[in-house]
């Protein structure tokens, strides 16, 4: 046997699961594993969480489970490559812990999936999901998408093959597991479902092209050529006449209308005059302002410098009761200063320091730029009045020019005028005529260049690729021989469970991509008979990639079976069930990996060595 032939393999080595108040921890073997102990519940929780450690969702989880728990470990083997899963529960939308041969990451659920399927060479599939709008898009089929068909969970799973899974994500899953989806396969399917797309909105986009220029009677690109030479032609000819009329206003006001340019011309000096008049007035005024703070700060200036000058005296004098220089009151140790002939204030001196002279200069240049500010202002306030009464009469003749020049125009120049604004609105109007031609034309050549062009392009591109999967599929080998492998298993286990319902014939839908039984789809079984039927189809897509009549199937070699005793299917038949798995897990060199959770008093004596307890 070539060893690469069990290739995809998944292998479940070890799961704990850790609680906030305890841990439990379960190591599992390759072939068959018999998961017993506590109740059913506590089973169907144990084997949620392994699919939830996987990437899956919380949603069969009960919330309370999930906040007594820390996290969940799994420990698997993809493809012979020992990797580590680790999933918080209190953080279920939270980044996975991912430990592999290349170290340690994060990965979002997002990424887990496209993660799985390329540790375990499993293609990447896209499905066509219909949207809200009444569209369609592409939408990748997940790693938890294939586990629904090596993952039999005792609520859903039994009531048919695959329930509640859409049709389209049906098929592909059971494509994928049996071998019939390669990687290369699916590139190539996605390959041809983008042409087909490209091809489709082509063929829209020509359609809504032609049934555009149908409904506004566009004409040929002939026509539109046609009419496009004749508005050019039309554009020229109000060229030149406007031309003309331009020229014929110059004309006017060079020859008839001789008063015309000089008013013009005096009309602009005078508000050029009336301009500068303006700048300078404004200017003064800002002047005048300046000058009066400049006044201001100065006459502050003096009166503090006059009562430094006469502060040697007044103290002195011992007439005031107050200091004249921070208006407190004279206390007596000033009183005594003076009277030892001292400063009052500081205690030495008077004779040794008069700097009495050189304040009384300070106060006399002060009060001399007093008056110089003063004859400055006088200054600006006379131009100042002088400016305010020429630019009255200036105003009064710049509007009587205005008048003079409004009246020469409306009599000579407006009738030319208004002949050329007839010429300029019969250019606009053809200009906008050619803009209109030059878009039907874009159209027009737009269409041409999808339908003889791209169209044709596309198709041949289409045809490519279809060829391309058609060799693959030959590469691959008769889907005959698929259907033969898991029909051939399917009715063995069918056979060898006591059925109330008899099975005569089994045979493969296309169509429905599901097994028939006795020429009628598989849901004719009823009762505990559905029930086996469903577990016969795991059965069999896992037993055609390892049991003879064989193929190379896409299966993981891995399938988890939740309480099938709990499905009432009765004693007998539950060990039938149950020994077919055995024999299919102890027979192969390289067995597949087969968990089932049962009761402890449900396991056949012959396969109690494979028990796995839960505590």
């Amino acid at each position: 046997m070539n060893a690469t032939l069990n290739y995809p393999r998944l292998v479940i080595k070890r799961f704990v699961w850790e609680k906030l108040d305890s841990e439990v921890s379960i190591e599992f073997n390759s072939g068959l594993n018999i998961l017993h102990g506590k109740t059913q519940a506590d089973r169907t929780i144990f084997l949620r969480l392994v699919k939830y450690a996987l990437g899956g969702n919380h949603e069969r989880i009960d919330t309370k489970i999930l906040e007594a728990s820390v996290k969940v470990v799994l420990e698997i083997e993809a493809n012979g490559e020992n990797i580590t899963l680790t999933r918080s529960c209190q953080h279920t939308s939270g980044k996975m812990e991912v430990e592999d041969k290349d170290g340690k990451n994060s990965l979002s659920l997002k990424e887990m999936s496209p993660y799985l399927l390329e540790k375990l060479g499993l293609p990447q599939v896209f499905t066509k999901t219909a949207t809200q709008e009444g569209g369609k898009r592409d939408n990748p089929l997940s790693f938890n998408d294939l586990a629904r068909a090596f993952v039999v969970d005792r609520d859903i799973s039994y009531s048919g093959i695959l329930p509640g899974v859409f049709e389209r994500t049906l098929i592909e899953t059971i494509k994928v597991m049996f071998g019939l989806t390669t990687q290369e396969i699916a590139d190539t399917e996605n390959a041809i479902r983008g042409k087909e797309g490209e091809l489709l909105e082509l063929r829209q986009t020509i359609v809504s092209i032609q049934n555009f220029l149908k409904k506004l009677d566009v004409p040929t690109l002939v026509e539109i050529e046609g009419k496009r030479n004749a508005i050019l032609e039309g554009l020229s000819r109000l060229a030149r006449e406007e031309q003309e009329l331009r020229q014929n206003v110059r004309s006017k006001i060079e020859g008839e209308v001789t008063t015309y340019e000089p008013t013009k011309n005096e009309l602009l000096e005078k508000r050029k005059e009336l301009d500068d008049k303006q700048r300078e007035l404004l200017n003064l005024r800002d002047q005048r302002r300046e000058k009066q703070d400049i006044k201001n700060i100065l006459s502050e200036e003096v009166k503090r410098l006059e009562r430094h000058a006469s502060s040697h005296y007044v103290i002195s004098t011992f007439s005031f009761t107050i200091c004249p220089r921070c208006s407190q009151d004279v206390t007596p140790e000033m009183r005594q200063r003076e009277a030892d002939g001292l400063c009052t204030l500081c205690g030495r001196s008077l004779i040794e320091h008069d700097d009495g002279e050189a304040w009384e200069k300070s106060l006399r240049d002060v009060k001399q730029s007093i008056k110089e500010t003063d004859i400055l202002i006088i200054d600006h306030e006379k131009r100042i009045g002088v400016l305010e009464k020429e630019i009255k009469p200036l105003a009064s003749q710049i509007e009587e020019l205005e008048k003079k020049l409004q009246s020469e125009t409306k009599e000579y120049v407006s009738p030319i005028v208004e002949h050329l604004g007839l010429i300029i609105s019969a250019r606009v109007s053809a200009e906008r005529e050619l803009s209109r031609l030059d878009y039907e034309k874009q159209q027009r050549e737009l269409a041409f260049h999808y339908q003889e062009y791209d169209l044709p392009k596309v198709q041949r591109e289409l045809e490519e690729v279809k060829r391309e999967l058609d060799e693959l599929s030959k590469k691959l080998g008769k889907t005959t021989d698929y259907y033969s492998s898991f029909l051939a298993h399917f009715r063995r286990f069918l056979n060898q469970v006591s059925l109330d319902q008899p099975v005569e014939i089994v045979d493969w839908d296309e169509k429905s991509f599901l097994p028939l039984i006795n020429r009628q789809p598989y849901k004719i079984m009823i009762g505990y008979d559905l029930v086996i039927t469903v577990i016969a189809f795991h059965y069999a897509l896992l037993a055609m990639g390892i049991r003879e009549p064989k193929v190379k199937s896409g299966h993981p070699k891995l399938l988890i079976v939740d309480e099938p005793q709990q499905q009432k299917m009765g004693r007998e038949r539950y060990l039938q069930v149950l020994n077919l798995f055995g024999q299919l897990a102890n027979e192969n060199n390289e067995p597949p990996q087969i968990i089932i959770a049962t009761d402890t008093q449900d396991i056949p004596s012959n396969l109690k060595g494979f028990g796995k307890k839960l505590i």
